[in-house]
């Protein structure tokens, strides 16, 4: 079951668009302008990096960081590990 969820959420990632990317920034608060959203999609579609790996979250932190600002790297870091847990999927983060 896990690997499905796993699998699910990648899927999410790769098909985001720019514009749920910018609703999504909004409805979180979250500062980013439509050309640091497309450029983030961009790299989402084709990172290599496990979202579920702390090696992967590390990596995928640095370019956002380098994308974006380093405040916004660890926002969405944050968001991320929050949204995680909330939904009962803890043990899926490694």
């Amino acid at each position: 079951m896990s690997d499905f969820i796993k699998s699910i959420v990648k899927t999410k990632l790769q098909n985001l668009t720019t514009q749920e990317l910018l609703f999504y920034s909004r409805k979180y608060h979250f500062n980013i302008s439509s050309s640091e959203a497309e450029q983030l999609t961009a790299y989402i579609r084709n990172m290599r990096a496990d979202p579920f790996k702390a090696n992967g979250r590390l990596k995928i932190h640095r370019e956002i960081s380098r994308i974006t600002t380093k405040d916004t790297a660890d926002k969405a870091q944050n968001l991320l590990v929050k949204i995680v847990k909330e939904h009962g999927f803890a043990h899926l983060l490694e």
